[in-house]
């Protein structure tokens, strides 16, 4: 009995373990898959500039007050893969540069093929003479001819490429300091939730709204796992109605209700919390149970005869013992999740450590 009750105690508690640490490992963006998208076509602007004004060359063509130091090839920006391109190997382009008033000479729309699904897409992205309006958009096409718009307002889902800052909506991957400007240069990162990711993309098209911003794009990358970053989500264009939740934006979500729409947010919410406080009780009631079994062996062994009371001296000792590795294992794990500064790591801290406390006390204390 005791044997048997114990098994299912850890049973139950290792498939709760295995599943809060899935959830938050699939939360974690090196943990989810990514396939970058080829440019090479696509782009007309290098990112070395030498001749300001002239047509040519690199960046927004303002000279030496461009991108030159940008890192080539595959980069890894917040644990987010991006294919790059050398300008050396591309005849010297390495963008995509659209038109604004201050550059009118720059193309209105550039289309880039996909054909693939994605749940996700990263933009690596920025501006020059950025304001804070929609100045440019994404717009996908699927397979069947249907299209998505993903607007890029300056200073939210597009930064400044001039001292650039996280906004809440798109977060700085990349900095630099422009000696010769004497000013930090960046990009930033953007990502955008598919709202229909059963349907294959056939193309996106980046477009501007030839406004006196520059956008620019270096590189994108698609993923089949849900968005890492969003803070603020303007996936579902729907403006004029769309209802903010949480700094979530819940539009028409494909015509779900408010009421289910709710129901889903809170319930996305609860749900982490909920298994946490359910791991507890359970751990709890593990050890109260491990006590009364250990009563129940004594009361077993008067029974028969053969009790001898410095055998089961030792025991309480032994429980704090377990415990006092348990809670340092526990203590160690967090740390680790806090170093990494994020919520997911400090969870996945947290299931490891739990799991290497069992561990331990499986191991050493038979």
């Amino acid at each position: 009995m005791y044997f048997a009750t114990r098994n299912k105690i850890k049973s139950a508690v290792s498939i709760l373990l295995v599943s809060v640490l899935w959830a938050a490992l699939v939360s974690v963006p090196v943990f989810a898959s990514f396939e970058t998208v080829n440019l090479r076509d696509a782009v007309n602007m290098g990112f070395k500039d030498e001749v300001e004004a002239d047509k040519k060359g690199g960046w927004t063509d303002q000279g030496t007050n461009d991108l030159r130091e940008m890192p080539v090839g595959m980069q890894t920006f917040k644990d987010i893969p991006f294919d790059i391109i050398n300008p050396k190997t591309n005849n010297g382009k390495s963008c995509i540069v659209l038109s604004g008033t201050e550059k009118p000479y720059f193309p209105k729309q550039t289309t880039i093929e996909i054909n693939k699904k994605a749940k996700t897409i990263y933009f690596l992205h920025a501006a020059a003479w950025a304001i804070s309006e929609v100045v440019a958009e994404y717009i996908i096409t699927y397979d069947d001819g249907s299209k998505t718009e993903a607007p890029l307002t300056g200073y939210k889902e597009i930064s400044e490429w001039y001292r650039p800052v996280d906004t809440g909506y798109s977060f700085v991957a990349w900095k630099w300091h422009n000696p010769y400007v004497n000013v930090d240069v960046g990009i930033n990162l953007y990502e955008w939730e598919n709202p229909l990711p059963q349907k294959t993309i056939r193309n996106i098209i980046f477009k501007t709204m030839d406004k006196k911003t520059v956008p620019v794009l270096l590189a994108i990358t698609l993923s089949p796992d849900p968005a890492k970053f969003i803070k603020n989500d303007r996936r579902f264009q729907n403006q004029d109605s769309a209802i903010e939740f949480n700094g979530i934006n819940l539009g028409n979500l494909a015509g779900l209700t408010f009421g289910w729409i709710t129901a889903i947010v809170v319930l996305s919410i609860a749900l982490p919390w909920a298994a946490i406080i359910v791991m507890l009780i359970i751990f709890i009631k593990y050890f109260r149970l491990k006590k009364e079994f250990k009563h129940t062996e004594i009361m077993a062994a008067i029974e028969k005869g053969n009790y001898q009371p410095e055998t089961f001296a030792t025991k309480p000792k032994r429980f704090i013992l377990k415990s006092a590795i348990f809670l340092s294992c526990l203590l160690v794990g967090l740390g680790l999740g806090i170093l990494f500064k994020s919520a997911s790591m400090i969870l996945i801290g947290l299931g490891l450590g739990m799991i290497a406390g069992i561990f331990v006390i499986n191991e050493y204390f038979k």
